[in-house]
């Protein structure tokens, strides 16, 4: 993936989220997520089939990061550094 379409997808996982504070995610639509965004139709379809596929997308995002930027050295999930990790993983990424 190119830098652009990552800012592009990166833009409308960020309407999501957005938007989800407002309403709940089965009343968002793709006309809410484009005018938060800023994109047009064709571009969202063209990153994302739906919104269930959209919000995969920004689920996978967020494991992916957690887990490139989790510590290395723990032999065991319940580690203390592991716990510490998750827990300020969490309280940073709240909303």
């Amino acid at each position: 993936m190119d830098k652009r379409e990552k800012q592009v997808k990166e833009r409308i996982v960020k309407a999501m989220i957005d938007l989800s504070a407002e309403k709940s995610w089965d009343q968002i639509t793709i006309t809410d997520i484009i005018r938060e965004s800023k994109v047009a139709r064709a571009t969202f379809y063209r990153n994302f089939s739906s919104i269930d596929d959209l919000i995969t997308y920004g689920i996978s995002q967020f494991r992916e990061d957690y887990w490139e930027n989790a510590p290395k050295n723990c032999a065991e999930f319940l580690c203390p550094e592991m716990l510490e990790y998750t827990f300020d993983y969490y309280r940073r990424n709240r909303e």
